[in-house]
């Protein structure tokens, strides 16, 4: 095993992916790609395509398929987030051969090194959790470029010192659920540039002396407050405070860091103020230092209470190129690595004339709304740009909708051309999913569609529409009072083929239930039966069939 690793690692072509191999095997099992990039960064693995954090991102990317290619990384297929090496691949990167005395990394099996090896190692990555080590690397390992602190171990007297002689340190990862405290040393560390934290920390203002950091990140609910001292890292480039159980943000910080270019606040309770609260109670920073942020190209942010949307200044979104914006209690699904919108609009509907929430919304790969009494009642209309990038439309609970598209002229529509997925619940005056004439790359693109409690819907397409619908795959109809059909002959003739059928090809799901009007796929325009031979609509590929009434 070793020698078939050893072969495919000569043969990486820089040296930078093979310090990231060693990055992956010296962590082990799946790890989370922005871990990757954190770490990478601060190790300067992509110190040639790091002009924006995007660059970085993009290079990290060829970096993971290279290895991929090259069979040192597991197929994680459309996971994006994570990737895996091999248990047995791992074993091999902290074995023998690759952790001489020039060795690049280390870990707490080496632990029971004896001290002259100890004094000539000059690993660049350590993963540190074993007590002995932890207590013996300040001393012996003072040249390392990475350390990762995890386990159980307590730092005990050596804390305050710990990072004394560590002056070279450009990444860290702190891990280790017993640290509650960052000791005085950690100001000592001038080269940090990269810092995951992933431990309940008390007070992490100390960390505003790091002038050189680029990269913060606290994983999960880690802090309770992001004290204003924060606010003077003014290289900061990424700042992650997601998922972060009542985080106060403190007034001040965020608009003190002029070069971030990503900010991920997402499913952190911050509650946003107003510009003109000053409750005590609730002190933390207003969405307008937001403005401050002109290089953000990533945001991603949960705005619990909407109504502060409107009286504070637009967010920063001209540059974005990836989001996640979420207002109010919004639910919705969940879609890996794509540009997402999320808007309950109970309390601020009229949030959808700003003109940051257009910009944004054709730009949106997954939309999803809900709560929408007012504004339009045609779907394709939310956005007065059109949705140029928008895959997957998703709206509950709103009463104003009549139509997904509609054309209200002669002119075909040409609405929601990247529409792959449409999911629809609980529209109480939806008509028709189409109204009026509408282009053919109209829902040429669509494989599911999911419809739920929408009692005025009487059908889901006209026969004129279906040689569109060719990529469709999941067809699934719930609880609609008024539905006798899933199609509604328009046309009398001219749309069916000479056999008089018309197919849907690739539909492998039908899911029928609740609907008890609808006593066929295809009804005719009118009452009365038409002459002639009846047109079948056939579904070639639908092993699963789910019908109830």
């Amino acid at each position: 095993m070793e020698t078939i690793v050893q072969l495919s690692y000569d043969h990486l072509k820089g040296d930078d992916t093979k310090s990231l191999f060693l990055l992956c095997g010296l962590i082990g099992g799946t790890i989370q790609v922005e871990t990757l990039l954190v770490l990478g960064m601060g190790l300067g693995l992509f110190e040639e395509f790091r002009r924006t954090m995007q660059d970085s991102r993009d290079r990290l990317d060829t970096m993971l398929s290279e290895l991929r290619s090259a069979c040192l990384l597991l197929d994680g297929g459309d996971n994006k987030e994570n990737v895996t090496i091999h248990d047995r691949y791992s074993e091999v990167v902290v074995s023998t051969p690759f952790r001489d005395k020039n060795s690049l990394t280390i870990h707490d099996g080496c632990g029971t090194w004896p001290k002259e090896k100890l004094d000539e190692c000059r690993a660049r990555i350590v993963n540190v959790g074993n007590d002995r080590l932890v207590e013996l690397m300040p001393r012996r390992i003072p040249h390392a470029k990475m350390l990762m602190l995890s386990g159980q171990h307590d730092m005990g007297d050596c804390s305050k010192k710990y990072f004394k002689d560590m002056k070279e340190l450009r990444a860290l990862c702190l891990c280790a659920k017993s640290i509650t405290s960052l000791p005085s040393s950690t100001e000592n560390l001038g080269n940090l540039q990269s810092l995951i934290i992933n431990c309940h920390l008390k007070d992490v203002a100390i960390l505003g002396n790091l002038t050189a950091l680029q990269i913060l990140s606290f994983a999960g609910d880690t802090i309770s407050r992001l004290p204003k001292k924060i606010g003077e890292l003014t290289n900061l480039r990424s700042l992650n405070i997601g998922h972060t159980d009542r985080l106060i943000i403190e007034p001040g910080v965020l608009e003190g860091l002029i070069n971030l270019e990503e900010l991920h606040v997402k499913g952190s309770d911050h509650q946003w103020m107003k510009e003109d609260d000053t409750s005590s109670s609730l002190s933390g920073a207003r969405l307008a230092e937001l403005k401050s942020l002109t290089k953000l190209t990533s945001l991603e942010i949960t705005i619990s209470r909407g109504p502060h949307l409107l009286e504070d200044d637009d967010l920063p979104v001209w540059n974005l190129i990836r989001f996640s914006i979420e207002i109010g209690y919004a639910g919705g699904r969940d879609f890996q690595g794509l540009n997402s919108m999320k808007l309950d609009l109970r309390e601020c509907g009229n949030v959808l004339s700003r003109e940051w929430i257009q910009v944004i919304l054709q730009k949106t790969q997954y939309l999803y709304l809900s709560w929408l009494s007012e504004f339009r009642e045609s779907a394709h209309e939310l956005c007065t740009r059109g949705f140029r990038e928008l895959k997957h439309l998703d709206i509950e609970d709103s009463s104003s909708i009549k139509y997904i598209a509609n054309s209200s002229s002669d002119r075909r529509l040409t609405a929601f051309p990247k529409l792959e997925s449409l999911f629809l619940k609980n529209l109480i005056n939806l008509e028709n999913i189409c109204h009026g004439a509408n282009a053919p790359e109209c829902f040429g693109k669509l494989k599911a569609v999911s419809i739920k409690k929408c009692d005025r819907l009487k059908y889901l397409w006209r026969l004129s529409e279906i040689q569109r619908l060719a990529q469709l795959e999941q067809i699934q109809v719930w609880g609609c009072k008024s539905m006798r059909a899933l199609i509604r002959d328009d046309t009398g003739e001219g749309i069916a083929d000479a056999d008089h059928i018309a197919e849907l090809p690739n539909v492998r799901r039908l899911d029928l239930a609740g609907s008890p009007n609808m006593t066929s796929i295809l009804c005719a325009e009118t009452e009365t039966p038409s002459e002639g031979t009846p047109i079948q609509v056939t579904f070639s590929l639908v092993p699963s069939v789910n019908l109830s009434y």
